[in-house]
């Protein structure tokens, strides 16, 4: 099995850890290595002089890095001075052991269990661990040699010690890998926290945001309010009995599109103040609520060089909605649509649309042979504040959109491609379903 290659970070940690530990343990690891001299006085009344020296001389090294670990540079290369610090207590138990008779004699014991402590208590990695297991195997068969100069009685405890090193290897090889899933997971829960705040902090800005647009939306509307009921007002007056027809027609639609700019300031403010959408539903057949529509929108195309198509069936279905509202989605669909034709200047552009009734719902697909939607904008299109294929706009259209739709008990989705142009895919509950 491949093992994972351990990040510097948790390598940092690791040695962080490491110097803790030896900070804290090495003053009480001394008291005890020197408190064993009591054992040799009865083990090995004789050599005890020169038990005792070698147990001095073993100490200096830890006291030294004891005093060093608080500089800078020893943190950094903590492994190596644990390294050396265990290696030098080993070497003198090893030398006590040879001196006893090797593998007969009682301190053969603290060989094995100073092999034990090294790899399960001391976070410093495989690498090094498996360093000190070989150092200390290779030194005992060395120092066997030289006391006894017999090698296979210097060989012959091998097989313990190898024994004791496989155990302790496979001990520290689990709890590292118990370090590194800590850290992993820690890592991974500080990445969540992190993602989290930027979430909230997206969240807080485009409130922001929208608290900015509505009180700007709320000084136009009332500044724009004001204008348009004088537009209304002299149109209205405009009306008398001599009037043309052609005249007559023509105010109508003055005062039509002054209503429909009054209903795009109240979208506006609804969507930017969170207000319930009012709707002014009626009853209508299909063929009404496109017939005008779908003439307005050649029109709105044909001068940009845009072809229109307009494919109605089941004109006679009947729908409870609200026809401004239900304009304001088409329009607003259309208009994204010739924007990002007209931005990438698309080759013969076209938009289409095209509605029918199954039993249950009137079904409307909006397609143009633009640039398309790719996947990864899909799910955050009708965000506020999102827009794709267009230079301009405020990613405000299709959010509104969608609350539009949503009020008169719809659904919209747009799918997602990048060589067949966009599609939007808008239905809406016909009057025979509610």
């Amino acid at each position: 099995m491949i093992k994972p290659k351990t990040s510097p970070s948790f390598k940092e940690e690791e040695n962080a850890l490491l110097a803790q530990q030896m900070q804290a343990g090495l003053p009480i690891g001394i008291l005890l290595y020197l408190s064993f001299s009591a054992l040799d006085w009865f083990v090995a009344e004789e050599a005890f002089i020169t038990f005792v020296l070698i147990r001095v001389v073993a100490v200096i090294f830890p006291i030294a890095a004891l005093i060093l670990l608080k500089a800078k540079i020893a943190k950094t290369l903590i492994k190596l001075f644990t390294l050396t610090t265990f290696y030098i207590g080993a070497v003198s138990i090893i030398a006590m052991c040879c001196i006893l008779g090797g593998f007969a004699s009682t301190y053969y014991v603290g060989i094995l269990l100073y092999l034990f402590f090294a790899g399960l208590f001391l976070p410093w990695g495989l690498k090094y661990n498996l360093i000190f297991l070989l150092l200390t195997i290779a030194t005992y068969i060395c120092a066997g040699i030289f006391y006894t100069s017999d090698l296979s009685q210097a060989t012959m405890p091998i097989a313990f010690l190898l024994s004791a090193a496989i155990l302790t290897q496979y001990a520290a090889q689990t709890m590292q890998r118990s370090r590194r899933e800590a850290f992993n997971l820690r890592e991974a829960r500080i990445a969540a926290q992190e993602q989290t705040i930027a979430m909230l902090k997206e969240i807080d800005k485009r409130d922001a945001r929208l608290v900015a647009v509505g009180e700007i939306a709320g000084t136009l509307a009332h500044d724009m309010r004001g204008p348009l009921t004088s537009i209304m007002n002299r149109a209205e007056l405009l009306k008398t009995p001599s009037t043309s027809n052609k005249m007559e027609g023509e105010l109508t639609a003055i005062e039509s599109s002054v209503q429909r700019v009054n209903a795009m300031i109240e979208e506006l403010l609804e969507f930017v103040s969170g207000r319930e959408i009012i709707l002014e539903q009626k009853i209508c057949k299909v063929k009404d609520l496109f017939q005008d529509l779908a003439l307005e929108m050649e029109i709105y195309l044909k001068h940009s060089g845009i072809n229109w198509v307009c494919d109605i069936k089941n004109e006679e279905q009947e729908i409870l909605i609200d026809q401004y509202r239900f304009a304001r989605i088409i329009e607003n669909l259309v208009k994204n649509a010739k924007e990002a034709l007209l931005t990438n200047k698309t080759t013969a552009p076209e938009i289409e649309l095209k509605a029918n009734c199954d039993d249950r719902n009137l079904n409307i697909k909006i397609k143009d042979n633009g640039p398309g939607i790719p996947a990864n904008q899909i799910k955050k299109l009708f965000r506020p504040y999102t827009t794709t294929g267009k230079q301009d706009g405020n990613g405000l259209g299709l959010a509104i959109v969608q609350n539009l739709v949503a009020a008169n008990g719809g659904t919209i989705e747009a799918v997602p491609s990048t060589s067949s142009g966009a599609t939007f895919l808008i239905c809406l509950p016909l009057s025979n379903s509610l």
